[in-house]
């Protein structure tokens, strides 16, 4: 089920009367939603909706529908990247399910290891203790702040590629077309392991 709601006005613009968001989990069907922002102008209605250039076919085709809906009630000319007039277009066919599920995992994890990149680039412990490698004095290298950072990263980086499986695992579960097969060898690998221990 599609996700319609009112967003706060984060410009925190006084031209804007409201902000929207839509958003379609079911089906891995969007990937970043589309915006639509309400402005009012000299007494004049303006409005702006925006998808992102790493939206999903199902995201563009609905701003192109929000856009005609918009039209055919109030009027008025559209602009887009096409031009004056002119709806956006898809570049290709929608991907399935079970793809899209896999790339918004994927996507994801770049994302999370993005960030812990942009963490060891941008960190800027400084003094004494933050050295680059052990200090002589074994007990310093345990208030480190260089090394208390990077341990801090080891429990996030797989907390993000456990989440990356998990995500993955869903998808396949849930579009794959022999899932019932897949699950029965999984049980019985798992009980297989488990007699194994005992």
């Amino acid at each position: 089920m599609a996700i319609n709601k009112s967003v706060g006005n984060w410009l925190k613009s006084t031209d804007i009367v409201g902000c929207y968001l839509w958003f379609e989990p079911f089906d891995y069907k969007s990937w970043t939603g589309i915006e639509l922002n309400i402005y009012r102008d000299n007494g004049k209605i303006e409005l702006h909706t925006r998808t992102r250039v790493s939206r999903s076919h199902w995201d563009l085709t609905h701003q192109n529908k929000t856009i005609k809906i918009i039209r055919d009630l109030f009027g008025g000319a559209f602009r887009t990247d096409e031009g004056s007039g002119r709806y956006l277009r898809p570049g290709s066919l929608p991907p399935s399910p079970l793809s899209s599920g896999c790339y918004l995992a994927r996507w994801a994890l770049h994302n999370a290891l993005m960030k812990a990149n942009i963490f060891l680039f941008s960190r800027k412990p400084e003094g004494n203790l933050a050295c680059d490698g052990p200090h002589p004095i074994p007990r310093v290298d345990d208030i480190n702040p260089r090394l208390l950072s990077n341990n801090l990263l080891i429990p996030f980086i797989i907390a993000v590629w456990e989440e990356y499986f998990r995500a993955t695992f869903a998808a396949v579960l849930c579009y794959a077309d022999n899932r019932d097969v897949v699950l029965k060898k999984a049980r019985s690998q798992r009980a297989f392991r488990f007699n194994d221990q005992v």
